[in-house]
């Protein structure tokens, strides 16, 4: 919206300008107020439009605002919080989708021995499933307290 939004602007200054310089050509005779006008409206839309193309360059480029990084920080200390047994986050990424909603994927590393398997089939692939259903649900039930722009986020659990 905010291209449109300088697109039409630009076009009002042209057409605002060429009027004004009309006038003051009709007024002085002097033929420069022409080139002046449109260096001027030049300069105008060249400054506006460096804002633009900042926010733009930030989503294409995939970075986070300077305040996302303590979040996700927090998020991943919370979750570990929760479940101790958590070796580490191998792979933590997060993007912008737009400027207003961010998306990720978060990789949890879990020991095979971890306390919250059944001490009885640790490694089982059902105990696997639900501590890694567990993992999940809790860490999607906490983002948005840290990451409240967070659109959508996959958390792969791996056993090791």
């Amino acid at each position: 919206m905010e291209g449109i939004f300088l697109h039409i602007l630009a076009d009002t200054m042209g057409s605002a300008g060429v009027i004004v310089s009309t006038i003051l050509i009709q007024m002085f005779g002097w033929t420069g107020f022409d080139p002046l006008a449109s260096i001027l409206i030049a300069g105008l839309i060249f400054a506006s439009v460096i804002p633009l193309v900042k926010k733009t360059l930030k989503i294409l480029l995939l970075q986070l605002p300077e305040n996302s990084q303590p979040r996700v920080d927090s998020l991943l200390a919370e979750t570990r919080r929760r479940f101790p047994d958590i070796v580490g986050f191998p792979s933590v990424k997060f993007w912008p989708l737009t400027e207003n909603k961010v998306s990720g994927h978060i990789k949890v590393l879990v020991p095979l021995s971890s306390s919250n398997l059944s001490s009885s089939a640790a490694g089982n692939d059902a105990s696997c499933r639900i501590l890694s259903q567990n993992i999940i649900t809790t860490f999607n039930e906490i983002s948005k307290d840290y990451i409240p722009d967070l659109e959508e986020c996959v958390v792969q659990v791996d056993f090791e």
